[in-house]
């Protein structure tokens, strides 16, 4: 069954979709979700269902649902972004955002957050690293399965780090509170993290 990608996306909530304005992108609706056939996909509402390309995160906030990334996630700096069960394949990237809360979803590449206002990692596979850097508000990272590092540097707010498996090191450093947490399993911890 073939739809017009165009009032898709105005039906989702999402600003725009390369190629639309002239009417003539279609994309297919597969059983597993809305194939939006674009190269970026822009989410400034509430977007569910659906398999995009890249997918921007802007305006000020974007809630994300059931959907599959095939290559990156961004969010746009001052984006407020709740991603629930979602599957990037390729980063997630940061810088700036109002917020982060990434649920019960998987990435396979890495989750880097820097200069947000506040950060939640709960129930993940990440394949790669996390590093969270710089954050004013609270940072939790908690019940995930990471491949590689965990860095949290010099953050302002709470540190929570519980729960977690992580394959490489856990790294705390120059973060204004002392990180808490427990039950972690990691290569090594280190730094301000170095007992949990």
């Amino acid at each position: 069954m073939r739809i017009d990608i165009g009032l898709l996306a105005l039906a989702m909530g999402c600003s725009s979709v390369d190629g639309v304005n002239d009417g003539d992108v279609r994309g297919e609706v597969t059983p597993g979700g809305n194939e939006v056939d674009a190269e970026n996909e822009d989410c400034t509402g509430s977007l569910a269902d659906v398999i995009v390309d890249d997918l921007v995160a802007g305006g000020e906030d974007c809630v994300v649902e059931n959907a599959t990334v095939k290559g990156n996630l961004t969010v746009r700096p001052g984006t407020d972004l709740v991603a629930t069960n979602i599957t990037v394949d390729g980063s997630v990237q940061a810088e700036g955002a109002a917020s982060v809360d990434l649920s019960g979803s998987v990435i396979t590449g890495n989750v880097q957050v820097d200069d947000a206002g506040s950060v939640v990692l709960d129930g993940l596979e990440v394949d790669g690293g996390i590093s969270v850097a710089r954050t004013v508000g609270s940072v939790v990272v908690s019940a995930s399965v990471i491949g590689g590092n965990v860095q949290l540097m010099d953050n302002l707010g709470s540190i929570d780090v519980t729960g977690n498996t992580i394959d490489g090191n856990l790294q705390c450093a120059g973060n204004e509170q002392e990180p808490t947490g427990a039950d972690n399993e990691t290569s090594s911890s280190e730094g301000q993290c170095s007992e949990l």
